[in-house]
Formats: structure tokens, sequence, C-alpha cells
């Protein structure tokens, strides 16, 4: 009878054991399960922030402003250069090289957005600068330009290139440009013989005049500025 009792307790112990480790591989399994589960699940919004915030989205919709104005994007990719991406919130910009047969213009595009109906819409600078383009293939030679220039407006400084429109609604030209010195002289010279009276609040700049070249047609505009002592 003893030895009925202890084959019984024994085999009692055997089950307890059993039942006991399968509730350690249970809970192990679902451990598991879970943390594959963590794993796998991503994280939310994520993906949506990082696009938000990731320069090339920036420098993809200030390419797609400007192909927007009339010109392909073979002709984007040949003749236009990334300079620079600033993406802050009070800051955001994308700054352009565009070159062509020798000249280089340097563009910003200044990016503002508005929201309507929950839904971000942004604002390219860009599109007013060049509102209508083509694709600038012939030109007059720097050198060609240089001489137009003098013709135009004398002897000049502060040389640059710019690509725009004079005016919205207008198509965007390529313009050497520069500010004339003999008209600057002129005035030193006439303010040697007699010096003006100056009024309150008038500075002492001197007139001058601005000239701008068109490159593909060699026309000269000229405009009267104003420029410091």
């Amino acid at each position: 009878m003893k030895r009925g009792i202890a084959m019984l307790l024994r085999n009692a112990l055997t089950l307890a054991l059993a039942g006991l480790s399968g509730v350690v591989l249970y809970l192990a399994a679902g451990n598991l399960a879970n943390v594959a589960s963590a794993v796998e699940k991503p994280a939310a919004h994520g993906p949506a922030r990082a696009a938000d915030s990731d320069p090339d989205s920036l420098v993809e919709r200030s390419k797609r402003a400007i192909t927007e104005t009339g010109i392909s994007n073979s002709y984007f990719d040949k003749h236009f250069k990334l300079i620079k991406t600033v993406d802050d919130p009070a800051d955001r910009r994308v700054e352009w090289l565009f070159s062509v047969n020798g000249y280089e213009a340097q563009l910003v595009d200044a990016i503002g957005f508005h929201t309507t109906g929950g839904k971000r819409t942004y604002v390219h600078g860009i599109k007013n600068q060049l509102y209508a383009t083509h694709e600038i293939v012939k030109t007059l030679s720097v050198q060609q330009a240089r001489r137009i220039l003098r013709r135009c407006i004398g002897k000049y400084e502060s040389e640059s290139v710019i690509y725009r429109t004079m005016t919205v609604p207008g198509k965007a030209r390529l313009y050497l440009t520069g500010r004339s010195i003999l008209e600057r002289e002129r005035e030193r010279e006439r303010g040697r013989e007699q010096k003006p009276k100056q009024t309150e609040g008038e500075d002492e700049g001197h007139f001058l005049y601005v000239g701008f070249v068109d490159v593909e047609t060699g026309k000269c505009v000229k405009r009267l500025g104003r420029g410091s002592s």
C-alpha cells in the first residue's frame, strides 16, 4: 500500500512539473510575439514628418516651380546647379546658379506657404522673378555684351549678370548689367564748381545710369539711378 501511495505522489509531481513547463513556454511565446509585434509596428507619423523636413523635397518643389515657367527638365538639369538650401521655419529658400555660354546668374527662390482647409500650399518667389521663361541657347559672347554696355552707358562698374523679368507679367531675359562711372565723375566736377545746398533729409548720392544688355538680342536699356557718394 505504501508503495502504491508513493507511486501516486510521484505521478502527481511529474504532472505538476509538466504543467509548470507549459505555462513557462506559453508566457515566453507570448513575450516573443509582443516583441515581434512592436518591431514590425511603424512609429506613428514618423514618415510624414520626415518628408516635411526633407531638404530634397524642398529642392524638388523649387525645381518644379522653375520648370513650370516654361523650360524642360532636361534644360534645367543641364544649366541649373544647386548652391544652397535653407529649410528653417523663419527662412525657407533654395539658391540656384544658372549658367549658359559663359554667363552665370544666381537665383534665390524664397518660399512661403499658406494653409487652406488644413492643407499647406507653398508659394515660390522665383515664379514672380522669372514668370515666363524660354530655353536660352544662342547668346552674344561676353565681350560683345560688354562692348554694347559701354556704348550704352559709358565707362561702368559693378558688372553682374541677372536672369529675370523686368515686369510682371513679362518674359524672363538674361542681362549683363552695370552702373555708369562717367556720370558720377561729371557730378563731382560740377560739385567742385558749385556745391548745392542740401535740404533736410536729402542724401548726398549722385545720379548715374544703370544699363541692361539683353545677351540674346543685344538690345540695351538704361535707367537713371542714384548711387551713394
